[in-house]
């Protein structure tokens, strides 16, 4: 809509995760990057800065072939700790995992009790149910049967039919439910950029904070970042 409105091209990459992002805007590759997660002082150290501008929510999905709809927090720590391996109809669960580092990660430590013990089991199996992309994750969520995994809530709408969310803790992820926080699970989204923003890139950024874009924000299923005043 930016484009539209200013005649300004837009390029944007495939995803190259937050590490990725981080990584590019620092070596000046990207004007501006696009991170899950807030920077950690290191990074800031390295002048690095961030803007907050959405978020969003991170679903529990599971292949459609998956008869269950709820999950509670405790048996998804069952499943990636291998204390639980069945379905309720008996068929064997297929975990998939992020790679340790990744934002997805972060937000199930700090919001799961029980899941980074989990995740070290998981991730000591060193298979491959761990995966290193967004994209990764997704695609193997679709292709296999009683596979569970996390993508956002983007990803989700896009793929109705291929891929479905358990409600976590018998909670749906909805916008409403995200927005109250009774839905636990999102993500923080923030543009990141080193040393001063360009007039160009300001100019975009002013749009994304605007009403307008905060609309669109909202189309997309994401809760804009508060105003600052």
């Amino acid at each position: 809509e930016y484009s539209r409105q200013s005649g300004v091209k837009l390029e944007l990459p495939g995803s190259i995760g937050t590490t990725g992002a981080v990584k590019a805007t620092r070596e000046g590759a990207i004007a501006l990057g696009l991170a899950s997660r807030p920077l950690t002082p290191a990074e800031m150290s390295q002048g690095l800065k961030q803007i907050h501008y959405a978020s969003i929510g991170l679903a529990v999905a599971v292949h459609p072939s998956v008869p269950d709809i709820d999950l509670d927090h405790r048996a998804l720590v069952k499943i990636y700790a291998g204390g639980k391996t069945a379905w309720s109809n008996g068929a064997e669960i297929v975990a998939l995992c992020m790679y340790e580092a990744d934002s997805t990660n972060d937000i199930l430590q700090k919001k799961v009790p029980g899941f980074s013990a989990a995740l070290i089991t998981a991730l000591a199996r060193n298979d491959w149910r761990t995966l290193y992309s967004d994209g990764a994750m997704l695609e193997t969520l679709t292709k296999t049967p009683n596979a569970i995994g996390f993508i956002d809530a983007v990803a989700l709408a896009e793929n109705a039919g291929r891929v479905k969310a358990l409600k976590f803790n018998g909670v749906e992820l909805d916008f409403e439910n995200l927005n109250s926080e009774r839905y636990p699970l999102r993500k923080e989204l923030f543009f990141i950029y080193r040393g001063n923003l360009s007039d160009e890139a300001q100019r975009f950024i002013d749009f994304c904070l605007s009403a307008a874009g905060r609309q669109i924000i909202i189309g997309q299923r994401a809760i804009p970042a508060p105003r600052k005043e």
